[in-house]
């Protein structure tokens, strides 16, 4: 037993853990991550979302995004909206590890991704399947 306790919850589980900072990845778009932003806001925590769409909500959902805006001025903490990639995995968690570094000379960090359980929809917002000529001209995606 690990001791840690699951919860679906989420507004339960700030009032009794009160976190300082709650990490959002459950999903990739804005309207989708709103709620449980709003709800880590409200508990009184900081936010940093690995949602696609938050490294810049405003274009993609500007109602939803000035509702956490405001919300998080009221409640005096931070959102931050990092995307996956570039973003989070590729960008702030490679330079977040070498904190502990004396001296970095190079970084280097490479993202696979297994589309195989995903459908149709996904592969081809990925660019499964297009030609190289079909990307580069813009076909993308078809």
């Amino acid at each position: 037993m690990s001791g840690v306790a699951l919860t679906a919850d989420l507004s339960t589980m700030l009032s009794s853990a009160k976190p300082d900072v709650v990490i959002q990845a459950t999903c990739s778009k804005v309207e989708q991550a709103t709620d449980e932003i709003k709800t880590a806001v409200q508990g009184g925590a900081n936010v940093i979302s690995i949602a696609e769409e938050m490294a810049y909500p405003s274009y993609e959902a500007p109602g939803p995004s000035e509702e956490i805006r405001k919300l998080a001025m009221e409640n005096k903490v931070t959102v931050v909206g990092t995307g996956i990639n570039p973003g989070f995995v590729l960008d702030l968690l490679v330079i977040s590890l070498t904190g502990v570094c004396y001296n970095v000379e190079s970084i280097s960090a490479k993202r696979v991704n297994d589309l195989s359980p995903y459908g149709p929809s996904v592969l081809q917002t990925q660019g499964v399947g297009i030609t190289p000529e079909a990307f580069s001209i813009g076909m993308w995606p078809p």
